[in-house]
């Protein structure tokens, strides 16, 4: 997270980033972001989410490898890539073709 300019960043914004940054290839659950964020569940809360993870997809650059950093798993969350984990795990694989299961 050393090449992330973090002075743009909102205090919220920063919250949801660091619990990401701390499980690298981990999925992350909105409801353990709305834990973060001291939220109760709803329809409305989980909304919050994901217009935060926009937000912050816009602000951090991809990785070297022209992979967004964070990425969307349709119904269970949200994973941040690193470079290392990057390199570790998809070595020969499609650089736009993710999976994280």
């Amino acid at each position: 997270m050393e090449d992330i300019d973090v002075s743009g960043f909102t205090m919220v914004e920063l919250l949801i980033l660091k619990e990401l940054v701390l499980s690298p290839g981990m999925i992350v659950s909105r409801d353990r972001l709305l834990t973060v964020l001291n939220e109760k569940r709803s329809g409305k809360s989980a909304r919050i989410i994901d217009v935060l993870i926009c937000r912050i997809k816009k602000k951090i650059p991809v990785n070297r490898n022209g992979v967004d950093r964070l990425q969307s798993v349709r119904g269970r969350g949200y994973v941040y890539i690193d470079e290392d984990w990057f390199s570790n795990h998809l070595k020969g694989f499609e650089k736009k073709i993710i999976e994280v299961k």
